[in-house]
């Protein structure tokens, strides 16, 4: 039974059907485990081995040749069956049956006709007379120069292969009429079954990364694709507390950010010793799209909420806030974000509101800007501090 099946199946079917299923078993791991994108990777890269396994194995099984002997003997048989029934009708019906080509017009198979033994043996009976009498019969001799001819091409042909040292052609691969159909059904399933495992590990992937996109811990490989479309399909914590962030952690986050097609604003001072140069795309050691970065108040920068405002609102540069302007800054921001709150206004991409001035913020003003960020489609993020009381519940913690 294994021997059947590998003869149909074959060494490609296999290989490819064990690539796809440890694709289908990654994929689940993947969606169980992090992190995911090397799992991923793994898990795609085995379901293009598995697709691409079954395109050879459809080659394989093209290649095979159909054996027809046992078909073409039964027709045969089948022919000569139905050609003695009808001589045996004629004869039955009183009809002049002639036998042979020398036979006269006029003479008739009589009652019965020759089976196939008698007439091997009436033929072999002539042959052996012919021989007796005058030799070996012509048509024997002319057989007998033949096959010594075929015999002779091939033997020539075989020695001329040995000088040039080039193999004589491996015989093609045969299979019955039961094995070949077998063969060509289970090839037809493994390319399919390897087609819909590739569509669907790479639907889950997508699925999964456009959904972890916007979220600030779980989201991986970073691409600037974000926009509105993409904020309504991965739903994300809009207010975030991190009161462990270190400079490191810190400017890891803002690349991050600037790489997802997002901008910030950020008011603090952990900038203010030098902007990190931020990129929209990175492909290893090469940057391009450059995010620049302008500092409120400085290098032609206006010292004005909505011009800061409106610079991360529409995705047009970073802006850096020093710490000792927050307390100006912060009710002509609230006032702004109520205005536009009003008339169901909403970010572009999502913006990132960073506060890290190293001094809790009042209750109520902190209450009022986290319900206005989110209402406008901002991110609140708080560097350095826990929020007040009830207000903690509401927050996702980094870690």
């Amino acid at each position: 039974m294994i021997a059947r099946f590998m003869m149909c199946y074959g060494w490609w079917g296999v290989l490819s059907t064990l690539a796809w299923l440890a694709a289908i078993a990654a994929c689940v791991v993947c969606l169980r485990r992090a992190p995911r994108r090397r799992r991923f990777a793994w898990a795609l890269g085995l379901a293009v081995a598995g697709f691409f396994l079954a395109r050879a194995q459809v080659a394989w099984e093209v290649a095979i040749v159909l054996d027809r002997t046992e078909e073409l003997r039964e027709v045969r048989e089948a022919q000569q069956q139905l050609q003695v029934r009808e001589e045996r009708e004629h004869i039955a019906q009183g009809e002049n049956v002639v036998r042979f080509a020398e036979d006269a017009p006029g003479e008739s198979a009589g009652g019965a006709i020759l089976t196939a033994d008698e007439l091997t043996g009436r033929t072999a009976a002539s042959t052996n007379a012919a021989v007796a009498t005058n030799g070996t019969p012509a048509y024997l001799g002319v057989r007998q120069a033949r096959t010594a001819g075929k015999v002779d091409a091939a033997a020539a042909r075989l020695a001329q292969a040995a000088v040039d040292g080039t193999p004589d052609a491996a015989p093609p691969r045969t299979l019955k009429l039961a094995e070949y159909r077998l063969a060509g059904r289970l090839s037809h399933a493994n390319g399919l079954f390897a087609e819909l495992v590739l569509l669907a590990v790479f639907g889950i992937a997508l699925g999964d990364y456009l959904r972890r996109f916007n979220h600030p811990v779980d989201g991986y490989l970073p691409l600037p694709i974000d926009g509105t479309w993409l904020t309504h399909f991965s739903p994300a914590p809009t207010l975030v507390s991190w009161p462990g962030a270190t400079d490191a952690q810190l400017r890891r986050f803002l690349e991050d950010i600037a790489r997802r097609g997002q901008t910030f604003m950020y008011v603090g001072d952990r900038l203010s010793a030098g902007a990190p140069r931020l990129h929209r795309i990175r492909l290893g050691g090469l940057r391009f799209c450059p995010l620049q970065m302008l500092t409120w108040g400085r290098d032609g920068a206006p010292a004005e909420a909505d011009f800061a405002l409106d610079a991360v609102w529409f995705n047009r540069y970073a802006i850096c806030v020093p710490a000792e302007a927050a307390d100006k800054l912060l009710p002509l921001l609230l006032d702004l974000l109520v205005g536009r709150a009003a008339v169901n206004a909403t970010a572009v991409a999502l913006p990132h509101l960073i506060w890290d001035t190293g001094r809790p913020l009042e209750a109520e003003h902190l209450q009022r800007l986290a319900r206005f960020c989110a209402r406008t489609g901002l991110r609140l993020v708080l560097v350095g501090g826990t929020p007040p009381g009830q207000m903690a519940g509401a927050f996702l913690s980094m870690p």
